[in-house]
């Protein structure tokens, strides 16, 4: 992790500059104490695309990237990585990051029901307009929310 840090950091750092409250890392030393492992893509030496995961019932998908010099590189093998763990690990997505686990992963397949998601988050919700999506503070931010994944029970 130390050895891709800079770059990993300036990647995930730009990726999430337009998402409301989406990057919640205040140090680089932050990233690597809460992470429990990344999954890179490295094409030449350059970090390509990045997903940090965190130990949180199972592994939980908390940040992720594609490095925009590299984009169609780093773009496939995000899919190839998301579609790997979807079965294995759980995410919090909305906005883009919603549309392209959606679009390019697979993600209706492993969507968890509104019903589940106080207890797996440990934090109040509101449900939205339909089963699964749901509304709650981020940064203080309201935002629509969905959970995907695999999440281990507590």
């Amino acid at each position: 992790m130390q050895k891709y840090m800079p770059q990993v950091w300036v990647l995930l750092r730009d990726s999430y500059a337009q998402v409301q409250g989406g990057w919640h890392y205040a140090s680089e030393q932050e990233l690597l104490d809460d992470s429990q492992c990344w999954r890179l893509v490295i094409h030449n030496g350059q970090v390509a695309a990045a997903v940090v995961y965190k130990a949180k019932k199972g592994l939980k998908l908390v940040a992720m990237g594609v490095d925009r010099t590299l984009n169609d590189i780093g773009k496939r093998g995000l899919i190839r990585i998301i579609r790997a763990d979807l079965s294995r690990c759980w995410m919090e997505v909305s906005e883009a990051a919603e549309r392209f686990v959606m679009r390019h992963c697979n993600g209706q397949r492993y969507m968890i029901h509104g019903s589940l998601v106080a207890d797996l988050l440990g934090k109040q919700i509101d449900p939205a307009n339909d089963a699964y999506h749901y509304q709650r503070e981020v940064c203080g931010f309201r935002k629509e929310k969905l959970l995907l994944g695999t999440p281990l029970p507590a």
